[in-house]
């Protein structure tokens, strides 16, 4: 697992861009990464940034676990069942067997 920097925009129904942010995440998948917040995991869908070689964009969340009163990280998990557990939750668990 591999620490990244995701790009992500905040734009209006205009399309317009209003802000960037740029967040810390772990990527499980090539095209699967992992940003924590406080209590909540958040799993989304990147692909590797055109205009900002080295990062990735958010192309969007499509889960995220809650574990009240406790702060934890994706790392914080034994890896093995880290990298399993995020795999089924991404609804890849077929790359789990692959890695």
């Amino acid at each position: 697992m591999e620490r990244v920097h995701i790009i992500g925009y905040y734009e209006e129904p205009d399309l317009a861009v209003r802000e960037r942010t740029v967040e810390e995440g772990t990527l499980i998948a090539p095209d699967v990464a992992v940003v924590t917040c406080t209590n909540t995991m958040y799993f989304m869908n990147v692909k590797p940034s055109a205009s900002e070689p080295g990062m990735y964009e958010d192309c969007g969340i499509f889960a995220d676990i809650c574990a009240l009163n406790y702060q934890f990280d994706i790392a914080s998990i034994p890896p093995a069942a880290a990298l399993d557990f995020a795999l089924w939750v991404a609804g890849k668990p077929a790359l789990a067997a692959a890695v």
